[in-house]
């Protein structure tokens, strides 16, 4: 047998262990390329926004430019195989620098990748600084205005401590507890909002503190309460000096209405108990909101088999039409009406309740509804 011949086995490792030239520039190639792979942890966001630009309507050269992005993006693992495939060909053939050549576009899209993110998560902190400053200056000029309702957004955004907070409210007087105040949009850094011509600013909403406490407290859209919950608290010291909501917040905030009553009693957020006194309130109030057609069967299944439930009365929840409207469930309110449900004698005697019922009735939807809804009020039976 024939000897090898040392000088032509490129990776043989001469003595003192150092790898050879050929050797070295392998494992660079090597290092190159798993630098570039490393863009393919990103494909499947890139895919799926690539998918929906392409599905985006529009014409155009812009369109037209997007989406031969949006392809690219797609194709880009096919690119990167074919690439890293030519570059080990010219390796074997003993073209390294032609090969790290075929090497290098992965690994620059890689680290242009990562410059974008450090960008653009440098742009977002510096917008959320920018918001939380807005957010403070806000609060400020509330508390010029009224002192109660300005400390009561300065401790949501942690700018207050409790006691002073507490200060603040026990040396205010009732009128100043319940006088609703502006609350401007806080403009956000580098989102310019386009308005139409001729409709001027927003002249923004007037809130009482004790609503400010519950809307930024955010149980008027969870409706449900989470270990400790600080702006539930400063609502109760609100009420418990004697704050109480605007008269407009009375006629037209149904939610809140709602939540004042429920803290004036002491009640807990969800209450299992209502299930027991009415199932069917309790499915409403328990659903998922991508899952209202399983809200639907009950109502048909109580119509059938129970209807007296449609219109019992639960103690945190009232009733399931009440319950339906807490939850913004416009399809359920028809399908509650349209069944026999009624608001209970004492939930009628509600202006925010009725406003929001009344509103529901309003939509070019719901035509009709009316109607049935003051059939139901005559007819002492459900569902006849």
């Amino acid at each position: 047998m024939k000897p090898l011949d040392p000088s032509r086995a490129p990776f043989q490792s001469p003595p003192g262990g150092q790898p050879t030239p050929s050797q070295a520039k392998r494992r660079a190639l090597i290092v190159v390329q798993g630098l570039g792979a490393l863009s393919l942890v990103a494909y499947p966001g890139v895919l799926v926004a690539s998918v929906m630009a392409l599905a985006a309507p529009g014409h155009g050269l812009a369109q037209v430019v997007g989406r031969g992005i949006a392809l690219l993006g797609i194709s880009y693992p096919l690119a990167w195989g074919l690439l890293y495939w030519l570059s080990w060909r010219a390796f074997r053939r003993g073209r390294p620098g032609l090969a790290l050549t075929f090497a290098l576009p992965p690994l620059v899209f890689s680290l242009a990748g990562v410059a974008v993110l450090a960008v653009s998560a440098l742009w977002s902190a510096s917008i959320l600084r920018g918001f939380a400053r807005g957010n403070l200056q806000e609060a400020e000029r509330i508390r010029a205005g009224n002192a109660p309702a300005g400390a009561v957004l300065l401790y949501s955004q942690g700018a207050m401590s409790r006691a002073e907070l507490e200060r603040v409210i026990r040396a205010a007087d009732q009128v100043t507890l319940s006088r609703p105040v502006e609350r401007r949009e806080v403009e956000v850094p580098g989102v310019r909002v386009t308005t139409f011509p001729g409709s001027g600013p927003d002249p923004g909403r007037r809130h009482s503190p004790l609503a400010i406490a519950l809307r930024e407290s955010g149980l008027d859209r969870r409706l449900e309460m989470r270990g400790a919950e600080p702006m539930l608290e400063a609502a109760r010291l609100l009420m418990q000096r004697g704050a109480r909501l605007s008269a407009e917040e009375q006629a037209r905030e149904g939610t809140l209405v709602w939540l004042v009553d429920l803290l004036s009693r002491d009640g807990r957020l969800p209450d299992p108990g209502a299930e027991q006194e009415n199932p069917l309130v309790w499915k409403i109030m328990t659903t998922p909101p991508g899952s209202q057609g399983a809200v639907a069967e009950a109502i048909f299944s109580a119509r059938a088999r129970q209807p007296e439930l449609l219109r019992v009365a639960t103690r945190t929840y009232g009733t399931p039409l009440r319950a339906a409207l807490l939850r913004g469930m416009g399809l359920r309110v028809r399908d509650l009406v349209n069944n026999g449900a009624v608001l209970s004698a004492s939930e009628r005697a509600i202006p925010s309740l009725v406003h929001q019922l009344d509103l529901c009735f309003d939509l070019p939807v719901n035509a009709g509804l009316r109607e049935r809804y003051e059939t139901n009020l005559r007819n002492p039976v459900p569902g006849r």
